[in-house]
């Protein structure tokens, strides 16, 4: 069996998808399709992918302090609803700590906030987000106008 030694690809269609990690100066995050890729400009064999979305990755957001990367998709056509879920994941082990619900059709726009405490989130759905990052639970949900680059206005 071959081994996929690493990738070099960008899917690029939406903003904020392509990131570099705020602590370590080597290291960049963007996403290629429903994946995430966190690579190392030192080394480009050294590659991680994590792997839970089911639908194209369409907004991105690490934490402040580098321990976190949440992701957003685009609303997935495999169940209905078109629900757009964001992953927040664990940098440290690459593992997802939560599985954030709400949106649908796409996730816009995403962003923690400066302590980590809470991430807050827009999507096509006209609705705003804010999830508290210590039970994954909704805070805050409010119907809001989107501006053109995903933000509230």
């Amino acid at each position: 069996m071959l081994e996929l030694e690493h990738v070099i690809g960008y899917t690029g269609h939406y903003w904020e998808t392509l990131q570099a990690h705020p602590v370590d100066p080597h290291v960049y995050v963007k996403s290629m399709g429903s994946v995430v890729a966190i690579c190392d400009t030192s080394d480009p064999h050294n590659q991680q992918f994590l792997r839970a979305h089911d639908m194209e990755i369409s907004a991105m957001s690490i934490s402040p302090s580098g321990n976190m990367i949440a992701s957003g998709q685009v609303g997935t056509v495999h169940q209905p609803g078109y629900h757009a879920p964001v992953i927040v994941w664990d940098y440290a082990t690459k593992k997802d700590l939560f599985v954030l619900t709400g949106h649908t059709k796409q996730v816009r726009l995403l962003e923690f906030s400066p302590d980590e405490r809470f991430l807050a989130g827009t999507g096509n759905d006209c609705l705003l987000y804010i999830w508290d990052m210590q039970t994954g639970e909704v805070v805050f949900g409010k119907k809001v106008r989107i501006g053109g680059g995903g933000g509230v206005d």
